[in-house]
């Protein structure tokens, strides 16, 4: 809990400690004892000191309440205490402004209808699409977090229009935005909520509310008339999964998202579907290097000590918040994080973003713990 508080993997805290990463999984699992001196060095990482981290403090403050929230997810599991965690400090309040823009389609509006609405609140044009920019231009809560058994939630407030769409940042950024326009999708079809402790199962036992969701999604970030002008750029003979990591990447969404959409749509059969899936994205993209050709970084050095400053002026940071080793001391790596991410994605085209929202996260993670250690004095 305390790793996922900072929203960072268990590859940076092996890094930190200088043991391997299934050494950092087989401590979580309770499978081998964390060490004193392991303890004190990831103690400005997780900013809690050693006697808050031994004490169970953060797990005390787990909220077991419900929460009107419609999720996405990858498996037919319940929310863990992590989880339910984040999305009680994510929920919204009526203190948080809120969108007047009239953001509903008409009572069972058909999947083009609501594609429309979608485009219109946010301002959409031509792939490919920057749904992190768009949402937060139109004034909607965009929240990115660490989360086990579900890839998003809209969570809405009673008695006001205030909404927080929630994404989980231990993903590629592709995946990222399909799940912000589903959640969105969500939002603007009126879906009711569930309960917090219900996730629905991916694949054909879903509910039909999210099967419309994903029509969205696929339609927004893949318009069809797009999708196809491209394809018809490329010989019939060399759709190969090579073709289809260069056009995933053109529209920027997952490989995978790309071959299913290209199923759909009838330019490829149900057997090139499956094949084409069987290949591992990871290993055209070492082959292709696409993404490494985008110019803009984050850099932590550069931009943190301006923004730490500003949110202290601003009074949404303590002005000692970086002496703060208790259980609030999560609460302001997340500020700093989301704060970072929101003018990393606003002050930077999305074709030139090198650096990912996990990515973004840990480097602001690392820049904190190194510019401001724990000390036992």
């Amino acid at each position: 809990m305390a790793r996922k508080a900072v929203r960072v993997s268990q590859a940076l805290v092996a890094e930190q400690l200088g043991v391997s990463r299934p050494t950092v999984s087989a401590i979580e699992r309770k499978d081998r004892e964390l060490r004193v001196g392991e303890l004190v060095r990831v103690a400005a990482l997780f900013r809690m000191s050693p006697e808050v981290m031994m004490s169970g403090g953060l797990g005390s403050r787990v909220q077991n309440a419900a929460m009107q929230a419609s999720f996405r997810a990858d498996g037919g599991k319940t929310l863990d205490d992590q989880e339910k965690w984040e999305l009680f400090n994510l929920a919204p309040s009526s203190n948080f402004p809120t969108v007047t823009t009239n953001d509903s389609a008409p009572a069972k509006s058909s999947v083009p209808t609501v594609c429309e609405k979608v485009r219109s609140i946010l301002k959409l044009e031509a792939p490919p699409l920057d749904i992190f920019g768009a949402l937060y231009r139109t004034g909607y809560r965009l929240e990115f977090t660490a989360l086990s058994n579900i890839s998003g939630a809209l969570m809405q407030a009673e008695g006001c229009s205030a909404c927080t769409i929630v994404v989980n940042s231990d993903q590629p950024d592709d995946r990222l935005r399909w799940t912000a326009v589903h959640e969105f999708a969500h939002r603007v079809y009126r879906h009711l909520g569930q309960d917090s402790e219900h996730v629905d199962l991916y694949g054909p036992a879903r509910l039909p509310e999210d099967q419309e969701a994903d029509l969205v999604a696929a339609e927004i970030l893949m318009p069809a008339l797009n999708v196809l002008a491209a394809i018809s750029k490329i010989e019939a003979t060399a759709l190969s999964s090579t073709a289809m990591y260069r056009l995933a990447d053109e529209f920027h969404v997952s490989y995978t998202a790309m071959v299913v959409r290209c199923g759909s749509l009838g330019v490829l059969s149900p057997g090139q579907v499956q094949d084409l899936r069987s290949a591992k994205p990871s290993q055209i993209e070492g082959l292709l290097k696409l993404k490494e050709s985008r110019r803009a970084a984050f850099d932590a050095n550069t931009s943190m000590p301006q923004l730490a400053q500003r949110l202290a002026n601003e009074g949404r940071l303590p002005p000692s918040w970086f002496e703060d080793f208790t259980t609030e001391g999560p609460h302001h790596i997340r500020r700093l994080q989301s704060e970072a991410a929101r003018e990393y994605i606003l002050g930077t085209k999305i074709v030139d973003r090198k650096t990912s929202v996990t990515e973004l996260f840990e480097e602001v993670a690392k820049w904190v713990a190194r510019e401001y250690p724990w000390s036992a004095a």
